[in-house]
């Protein structure tokens, strides 16, 4: 009823108008070039229209008639006045509320870089629930802007984020032969810090790059890449139905797989390609958590003392031409390259369908859809 009554009042108008723009036109000798089609009268129409409905939408604000109103930086006690201007600007408000949205953050198709470790992105993820085999619960995630090749480190506490980054930078420098020139970080406590990282920086001339507060897309390479090794990591230890205690082995082998076999789209090479300059093997990948068994290499074996202990395998070591493998026996992760694996498939977990448990006729059907 009320919008009915709103609309007849503008209506009304409308038609006072157009009356009064008829009188002028009769009345004015020369020719009004400015509201002399009736375009021009509906245009002006559907806009006081629009206004009107504009206005009915915005929330009025509480007002006694006592109280001062606070409008465009000083206070007023006229009233009328006051009741536009605060319109108008809730308007505005309620306007800007409503059109207000995330700034969207698209992929770059171009290298920004020209070399590795021009520039690095870093970031922590944890703390995890279950604390891993080592007790660790942060992973601290290095990714080289260029060739995309990452590095993880896990730690125990993020206090040891700096003291990881410092052996970690000295290492990379000396085998690659190059000097890191930036990275990139979010503001969290463990990378803003004027005691450790600014002064190690200064020292080394080493710029240091923040992404937006509140804005983790601006430092999206290394966010997406600890979104894949997390996904890859609870694949990994719910498909063998291994403890999550072991998510330090699963993540460390999820980023030994992503250098050496996503490729980087750009370049159309991989990441250890790029910062090695050669291919990567992979005849020696297993899969992980699969069946396998080590060599006993007990000082003294008697004569029915087994050979082999039944392991799991956890991944590749790092600085060892070696794979990493749970004994079974004592319990204990151990790097050996004298592992036999088992390379017959799982069984099915679902059981197939028997003839011999169904009724003869049921089985005589069976066998008639088959031919």
């Amino acid at each position: 009823m009320i919008i009915k009554k709103d609309s007849k009042i503008v209506k009304a108008k409308v038609e006072r108008k157009s009356i009064a723009l008829k009188a002028k036109k009769e009345s004015s000798d020369e020719e009004c070039p400015t509201f002399g089609s009736e375009d021009e009268e509906y245009a002006m129409a559907v806009r006081d229209f629009k206004k009107f409905f504009k206005r009915r939408e915005c929330p009025k604000p509480p007002k006694d008639k006592n109280q001062r109103v606070f409008v465009g930086g000083s206070w007023s006690d006229s009233d009328e006045e006051d009741d536009e201007k605060v319109k108008d600007e809730t308007c505005l408000v309620a306007h800007a509320s409503r059109k207000q949205a995330h700034a969207s953050h698209k992929a770059k198709n171009v290298v920004s870089t020209t070399r590795c470790l021009e520039l690095l992105h870093m970031d922590l993820f944890g703390p995890s629930v279950i604390r891993s085999y080592g007790g660790n619960s942060y992973t601290l995630v290095i990714v080289d802007d260029y060739s995309r090749y990452t590095w993880t480190r896990f730690l125990k506490d993020k206090t040891e984020a700096f003291n990881q980054f410092k052996i970690f930078s000295r290492k990379i420098q000396n085998q690659l032969g190059c000097l890191i020139v930036s990275t990139r970080t979010d503001y969290g406590r463990e990378f803003d810090n004027e005691v450790q990282f600014r002064e190690f920086y200064n020292a080394n001339g080493i710029t240091h790059n923040f992404s937006a507060p509140r804005t983790p897309q601006s430092n999206g390479v290394v966010e997406r890449k600890n979104r894949t090794l997390q996904e890859m990591s609870r694949t990994m230890l719910n498909e063998q139905s291994l403890p999550q205690k072991f998510w330090c082995n699963a993540v460390d082998t999820s980023t030994y797989m992503i250098n050496r076999i996503l490729i980087r789209a750009v370049l159309g090479k991989t990441p250890y390609e790029l910062l090695s300059g050669r291919k990567p093997t992979l005849d020696y990948f297993k899969v992980f958590g699969s069946k396998c068994f080590i060599l006993n290499t007990k000082d003294y074996l008697t004569k029915f003392d087994p050979k082999s202990y039944e392991c799991v395998f956890l991944g590749y070591s790092q600085n060892s031409k070696a794979y990493i493998v749970l004994n079974k026996h004592t319990k204990k992760v151990k790097e050996s390259l004298k592992v036999a694996f088992d390379e017959t498939p799982p069984p099915s977990k679902t059981s197939p369908l028997v003839d011999d448990d169904l009724d003869e006729e049921e089985a005589i059907k069976a066998i008639e859809k088959k031919t």
